[in-house]
């Protein structure tokens, strides 16, 4: 079908089929082939009853763009019943879909230029729904079962074990740190402890909490109108909007709307609301029904999880009034959370397997349920022996929460979530529900999927599939209490199954979860925060509790320095449970560890990250390279951050949240440093590998190739930074991007800083639609004004602060247009405006060398005095002049390069060659190409075909690239010389995974030789 009108627009195919179809247990699956994935926004299909106008069950996908390739198989499944179709608001029949009789799909395209796309469905097929993984309970029933005694459990069981409590108060003793940590419990636990028992219930209401519902007078999204200590009245009476200002209840907006639905036991529950006009937020249509009441109760049930501060402090002092509080909080809840309704967003379905695998109780997604279940059932283990609660007190808190939790829980498969990040809450949660109650069905249910799910959603290097540290601590931070619960774990005394569980070594039966708990630490930047990468918030951290886990349960010297030194040097607030892992014995004085100084490359994340030990804890370059392309990602492939004096002056803009106004905009390629070829974002499946990694030389070196980072036939896409050294800890970069193919490159750049200069150059008003269409960005642009740019230097400076001012060099080989303007450079979740200077920099295709050099320093003190250009036969030379001397920076075609240092007398310094030529007497090496023929047992011995080596170089801790894989970066350990090839080890700390004879490989020797020593 062709689409030939710009813009947005909804293509339509209905079938209406003469016979009608029983989907129970079908799935629908089609092909769809298009030149340019990356114009598809989303894909709904919509199933139809015989006789119905209201479909069965609809499917809706979207992405940034569409998680589909082309030609690539679309599979819509009958679990996905219940979902609400974005931009509109549709209500399902929620009828078992055993008459379908026709079926639509709904394709929204976005075209940014007036150019047809042609979209072919093919290979429409209605087949048995494949697997999904572990199947939900086979006993399920559509009503709770409860049990008429307490469960027969030594308590206390899950996170927090006896040795546990005694390591936690040895601490306590001993550090000032716990002592604080416990003080910290007290002061979150105040607002349960100050309370009179008679105002509980009121606090844990009997009416639904619902959490999608905006402020109806200012259409604020919930995450602000309601957000923070303030929204709610002390008395916990009347809700305040943090926009408008506005309290609630209030007569100009009633709740005298009503609606009844089915409870699981055949009861009726009436809901009152207030009917207005549709919530729309985030993309998403709430429908009309304001649960204003139930926004107040969202408010007070965030409350709920702070119990379980109240209980650690009966841990560590066991005082009667800290368990008896516990115990009125947690029977309070287990009275009224049965009463619940099951409901996502703002749908009440009657049960889970007859509404909504993503429903819970709480107040809108069963991610909420586990999260709280999770802290009360701690705080019931810990305090259950306390001798304040009967046996008629443990029946009512069991069924009522640990039981009524696993029946919502358990209605499906463990992984049966859209965001893949909340299922590790969701195994947390079962998990400690079910040593509560000595369940081993439950427990099973969790241990016989979790490999699995590591397996799937976890790179071989333990980092979180979406490569984004925010929603990798989000995972990972259940999977740490989840570890602690399931270390040596054993079944109730009287299980007696084949299958009973003895005392887990939980590292020993999934040794990627230890991987998992540690692997982002290396990545740490000089500001103490992860690399805001996709949707990651800007301060995100690496936090502590997982080291400390990990030397608990695996108690190596290097996870036992690890562990200590974020303690001491990166101490991350929010985690006060700590004290109850962190060794008694750990050295508060812990040096910085060797691993956080050197160069390194996290292939999970897809970051390359340039660093020397001597400036390690206040400098680092970051090229990042993600290859996962998933709700999460932003076009921001290729892209670099870079920290000085501990600050970060080139970044990455990080994520506010999906209902941030600004969200696009962080989406957008030009929130990120990239080029962007013919105004197209980057396409779904993209990926980068790994060409060039040198962080071993004194000159520092990467580069990455990407696959789908640009426009379709762009043949080659690469990045290359190059970080060289000059004395006093001072450093300058190069920054070499590659453009093949298209017609119009476009460089994006902007560094931090409210203060900007463009120089000399004559600046006129201009639309930032020159720039391309609102895909890239452009609407969010202010201040727009653009300049032709004549071939040669060009300097841009941007002010960040006192200490650093970063400059730009950009050096062009031809005529070209600059347009910049000031986007939004909000850096936390806030509605706070702040400008960003964008400079974007246009060239001709089909192809271009954009090249730059960049340096931060104090003001004033620059190094880089001059730059120059120059183009020869066969590449381009830059010549940098600085207070220390002068480099010359050549860049081959083939992406072989020599870099040439002289000091300020002109007398050669060093050379440096990555690539097969020669300089000053000094011969560099090619690059090294092979296959892969077999692969031993150990998974890291590769014997090849490659038959030559280069000679005298010792290849230990060099990089070797597996081709077509985005993780595929891995370090040699050592190579040796065989009959049929060279027989390569991989560094033992590596995890293979898709390393399989008939893979092709290439590693790219660097030759450093030094003359005069950097001072």
């Amino acid at each position: 079908m062709l689409i030939t009108t710009p813009g947005n627009n909804r293509v339509i195919f209905e079938v209406e089929l003469p016979f009608t179809v029983d989907m129970t247990g079908k799935q629908f699956a089609f092909t769809l082939k298009t030149a340019d994935v990356t114009v598809i926004r989303d894909i709904r299909t919509l199933f139809f009853q015989e006789g119905d106008a209201k479909p069965a069950w609809l499917h809706c996908a979207w992405g940034a763009p569409l998680e589909v390739t082309p030609g690539g198989r679309f599979v819509v499944y009958e679990a996905s019943a219940g979902a609400t179709l974005k931009s509109e608001y549709r209500e399902i029949s929620r009828k078992p879909a055993k008459k379908v009789n026709r079926f639509q799909l709904q394709l929204a395209v976005a075209l940014p230029e007036k150019s047809p796309v042609k979209i072919e469905l093919s290979d429409i097929r209605i087949e048995p729904q494949a697997p999904t993984g572990l199947a939900a309970t086979d006993n399920w029933s559509p009503v709770p079962v409860y049990a008429k005694t307490p469960a027969r459990v030594q308590h206390p069981v899950g996170p927090i074990r006896e040795d546990a409590i005694a390591r936690a108060r040895e601490n306590v003793k001993n550090h000032a740190w716990a002592v604080k940590q416990m003080e910290n419990f007290r002061s979150i636990g105040k607002h349960w402890l100050n309370m009179k028992k008679e105002d509980i219930p009121r606090w844990i209401p009997e009416e639904d909490a619902f959490f999608k519902c905006v402020c109806p007078n200012c259409r604020t999204a919930t995450e602000f109108a309601w957000a923070g200590s303030k929204a709610i009245s002390p008395d916990g009476n009347t809700l305040i909007c943090q926009k408008c200002k506005m309290t609630f209840p209030n007569e100009k907006y009633p709740e005298n709307h009503t609606y009844t639905i089915e409870r699981p036991d055949g009861s009726l529950k009436t809901i009152r609301c207030y009917l207005g006009p549709d919530q729309i937020t985030g993309g998403e249509n709430m429908g009309p029904r304001h649960h204003i009441t139930g926004a107040l109760n969202y408010v007070k049930i965030r409350h709920l999880a702070a119990i379980r501060h109240v209980a650690l402090l009966y841990a560590l002092d066991p005082k009667k009034e800290y368990a008896e509080r516990v115990r009125d909080v947690l029977l309070r809840a287990a009275e009224v959370y049965p009463g619940y309704s099951v409901k996502f967003r703002s749908t009440v379905y009657k049960n889970p397997r007859e509404g909504h695998y993503m429903a819970g109780k709480f107040h809108s997604w069963k991610f909420s349920d586990s999260g709280i279940i999770s802290s009360l059932m701690l705080a019931y283990t810990l305090t259950v022996n306390s001798g304040v609660y009967s046996d008629a007190d443990k029946v009512a808190i069991e069924n009522g929460l640990a039981r009524e939790f696993l029946w919502l829980m358990t209605a499906y498969p463990p992984s049966a979530d859209y965001c893949s990040n909340a299922v590790p809450a969701h195994y947390n949660a079962a998990a400690i529900c079910a040593a509560v109650l000595g369940d081993h069905d439950a427990m099973q249910w969790v241990l016989q999927s979790l490999p699995d799910f590591l397996k799937t959603y976890y790179r071989r290097d333990g980092f979180w599939h979406e490569a984004t540290p925010s929603y990798a601590n989000m995972a990972n931070g259940p999977l740490n209490y989840l570890a602690a619960t399931l270390h040596g774990y054993s079944d109730a005394a009287d299980y007696r199954g084949k299958d009973r569980y003895d005392n887990i070594d939980i590292i020993a039966l999934l040794p990627q979860l230890g991987q998992v708990l540690n692997c982002m630490a290396v990545g740490v930047l000089p500001t103490g925060c992860l690399p805001a990468v996709n949707d990651s918030a800007y301060q995100a951290r690496q936090n502590v509790m997982p080291l400390d886990q990990i030397a608990l349960l695996r108690p190596t010297e290097s996870n036992k320095r690890l562990a200590a030194y974020f303690a001491r040097r990166y101490p991350v607030p929010w985690e006060r449970d700590s004290l109850f892992s962190r060794a008694a014995d750990a050295d508060p004085n812990e040096p910085r560890p060797e691993i956080l100084n050197r160069s390194r490359i996290l292939p999970g994340g897809g970051w390359a990250i340039l660093r020397r030990p001597e400036s390690a804890e206040k400098s680092a370059t970051v090229l990042t390279y993600p290859f996962f392309s998933s709700s999460h990602s932003h076009h921001s492939t290729l892209g670099f951050i870079v920290c000085e004096n501990g600050e970060e002056v080139i970044s990455d803009l990080g994520y506010q949240s999906c209902w941030h106004p600004e969200y696009k905009w962080i989406l957008s390629p030009l929130a990120h440093n990239l080029v962007v070829v013919d105004g197209f974002p980057q396409q779904s499946g993209k990926y980068a590998e790994i060409e060039l990694f040198a962080g071993h030389t004194d000159i520092l070196a990467v580069r990455a190739a990407g696959y789908r980072t640009a426009a379709p036939g762009v043949t080659r896409h690469a990045r290359t930074l190059l970080d060289l050294p000059l004395p006093g800890a001072r450093k300058y970069l190069v920054d070499l991007f590659e453009v093949r193919g298209g017609k119009r490159h476009t460089y994006v750049f902007h560094a931090d800083g409210p203060g900007f200069s463009a120089g000399e150059l004559a600046l006129k008003p201009d639309k930032a639609s020159r720039i391309g269409g609102p895909v890239l960005g452009t609407t969010f642009m202010t201040n727009v004004r653009s300049a032709d740019l004549a071939k040669g230097i060009h300097r841009f400076e941007w002010t960040y602060d006192s200490k650093n001012v970063t400059a730009s060099h950009i050096a062009l080989a031809k005529n070209g247009l600059l347009v910049l303007g000031e986007g939004p450079g909000a850096r936390a979740h806030s509605l706070e405006k702040k400008p960003l200077h964008v400079i974007t920099v246009e060239q001709a295709g089909p192809e271009n060398l954009f090249a730059a050099v960049i340096e931060t320093s104090a003001p004033g003190k620059a190094a880089v005095q001059r730059v120059q250009r120059e183009e020869l036969p066969d590449g381009t030379k830059l010549t940098v002049k600085h207070l220390f001397g002068r480099d010359e920076i050549t860049f081959y075609r083939n992406t072989d390069m020599v870099v040439m240092r002289y000091t300020a007398e002109e007398q050669l310094a060093s050379v440096w060659i990555s690539g097969d030529r020669e300089a000053a007497g000094v011969k560099g090496y090619p690059e090294y190409r092979g296959k892969i023929l077999k692969v031993e047992k150990d998974g890291r011995t590769l014997v090849t075909d490659l038959k030559a080596l280069p000679e005298g170089y010792d290849l230990s801790g060099k990089i070797l690239s597996i081709d077509g894989l985005g993780d595929g970066a891995y370090r040699i350990d050592s190579v040796q010389m065989a009959n049929v090839g060279a027989v390569i080890k991989l560094d033992p700390e590596e995890i293979p995974r898709e390393v399989k004879a008939g893979k092709t490989f290439r590693f790219r020797p660097v030759v450093e030789k030094i003359f005069l020593p950097r001072q």
